[in-house]
């Protein structure tokens, strides 16, 4: 009876049972497989969306033990599909594949294509959170690489899965996660800041780019520092401070000496570039702004 059920909904694709077939496509996974495999694959090519969504969610709870090629060919299929809601609803099909395969499944995940979807790279991100997931640990720097550059072009980084995965690499490989900021920046300056937001709205924790314990710290916050005299846009003077603010720990003791080297230099561009990191992210009223401007009066001329 479940399966003439199904094969009736896979003929009719309008039927209004389709998008709560997941539990039925499960049942038949441990008693029926082939039966099921024949249903599931046939959907992909006539099924309706929420059919082949009812499969996608199926997926992720078949059990690993007895997880096939098959199983790996109907998934990648979902996840190379155009619709980009159906891709959301694989992706957690890439846990159960991962306790037989991780390498494949790793492969698959970056395979994915998320676009500017918030809601698809929550899903990829969520799959490297948590004890069942794929491990960022298991990917090797280029990988993380792919990763993040997955990750540069989303309109925002405010979701908490998104955040955490940064907050992840940036412990591991601070520089590749710098860089990747740091063209954001630059991409928000092409597209404009209501179309896009380079950097969190709210920061998690003490910052996802909280690199100035790391081993080049010091180094990764001078690049941040130099960026602000090649800003060219009134957004990038705002946004890098802000951001170098992040990344040295709330203007924490090595943030302060790197900053403290454009001061000590006295090229009068570095001094006014140094202050104006301190005001954008402190304000005027800040100790750090107050201790240059009793260095430098003339900084309090408005620019």
């Amino acid at each position: 009876m479940v399966l003439e059920l199904c094969t009736l909904v896979s003929i009719d694709p309008t039927h209004e049972l389709d998008p709560y077939l997941a539990p039925v496509f499960a049942h038949l996974r441990r008693d029926k497989p082939d039966d099921l495999m024949a249903v599931a694959e046939g959907t992909l090519d006539s099924g309706s969306a929420g059919l082949r969504g009812s499969v996608a969610i199926a997926l992720s709870s078949w059990p690993s033990e007895s997880w096939n090629a098959r199983d790996t060919a109907l998934l990648s299929r979902l996840l190379l599909n155009e619709n980009a809601r159906l891709r959301e609803l694989s992706l957690p099909g890439l846990r159960p594949l991962a306790e037989c395969d991780r390498a494949l499944a790793i492969e698959l995940a970056l395979r994915t294509e998320i676009g500017d979807s918030v809601p698809l790279a929550r899903a990829l991100c969520e799959l490297f959170v948590g004890p069942f997931g794929l491990s960022l640990a298991a990917l090797d720097d280029v990988q993380v690489e792919q990763l993040l550059k997955k990750l540069e072009y989303l309109g925002n980084l405010d979701d908490s899965a998104v955040q955490i995965v940064l907050t992840q690499i940036g412990t591991r490989n601070p520089s590749a996660l710098v860089n990747m900021l740091l063209r954001r920046v630059t991409r928000a300056g092409q597209l404009g800041p209501f179309d896009y937001q380079p950097l969190p709205m709210k920061w998690m924790g003490r910052g996802i780019a909280d690199i100035s314990g790391s081993e080049r710290g010091a180094d990764l916050l001078r690049r941040i520092r130099d960026a602000i005299l090649s800003a060219d846009t009134w957004g990038a003077l705002f946004v890098i401070p802000e951001l170098f603010a992040a990344a040295s720990g709330g203007f924490g003791e090595l943030g302060i000496n790197v900053l403290n080297e454009w001061v000590d230099s006295g090229d009068p561009a570095k001094i006014k570039d140094a202050q104006r990191a301190h005001r954008q992210a402190h304000g005027t009223t800040s100790e750090a702004s107050r201790c240059l401007l009793e260095q430098h009066p003339e900084l309090s001329v408005r620019w």
